[in-house]
C-alpha cells in the first residue's frame, strides 16, 4: 500500500474513534434518576426578532442533561383564557422532517422560524410557540417527548415583543 492510501485510512479511523468518543460523552450523565425529564430547558423568544411571519426562538438547556428535539413546532393563540392552535392556511397539518437534534447540557441554541408559508401572517394578539423535547438516557435512547412553550405578542402598531 502506498503512503497516501495509508494516510487516508489512518485519518478515517481517527475520525471514527473521535465520533465514537463524542457520542459516548453526549449520553453520559452522572444521575440515573430524572424526576422531571425536561426541567432544565427554557424557551424564550429573542428580543426584537418577533414579526407577524416569524421569530427567533432561544432554547436554553440550563441542566447538565442532554435532550433531543426535532423540527416540529406549533403556534397557539390566546383566546379569552385558553390557548387555541393556529391552523395552517394551506391545509397541511404539522410540517416536519425526521432529523433528531441534540440540545446538549449547559448550552444555548437559537432557531430562526418563519411560518408565513405555513400559517400566513399572524394578526395582532397574544401567542405562544411550542416544541417538544425528550431526555436522552445515559444507557441510550430517549424518553417521552414533553412540550415546552414561549409566549410572545404581536401588536397592531407593528411593534412585536416577546413576553
Amino acid at each position: 500500500m502506498n503512503t497516501k492510501g495509508f494516510v487516508v485510512i489512518l485519518v478515517v479511523c481517527i475520525a471514527f474513534v473521535l465520533c465514537g468518543l463524542l457520542c459516548i460523552s453526549m449520553f453520559r450523565d452522572s444521575s440515573n434518576v430524572i424526576e422531571d425529564p425536561v426541567r432544565g430547558i427554557v424557551l424564550e423568544v429573542k428580543k426584537d426578532t418577533v414579526s407577524n411571519v416569524g421569530l427567533t426562538l432561544v432554547m436554553k438547556n440550563v441542566a447538565s442533561n442532554n435532550y433531543a428535539y426535532g423540527s416540529p413546532y406549533w403556534v397557539e393563540r390566546k383566546i379569552d383564557d385558553h390557548w387555541e392552535r393556529v391552523l395552517s392556511i394551506n391545509g397541511y397539518g404539522d410540517v416536519w422532517t425526521s432529523e433528531l437534534i441534540f440540545l446538549r447540557g449547559n448550552s444555548v441554541t437559537e432557531l430562526e422560524i418563519e411560518w408565513e408559508w405555513w400559517l400566513g401572517a399572524l394578526s395582532a394578539g397574544d401567542y405562544r410557540i411550542a416544541k417538544s423535547f425528550a431526555y436522552l438516557y445515559p444507557s441510550g435512547g430517549n424518553g417521552e417527548y414533553y412540550p415546552i412553550s414561549a409566549e410572545f405578542r404581536i401588536e397592531l402598531s407593528g411593534i412585536f415583543t416577546g413576553m
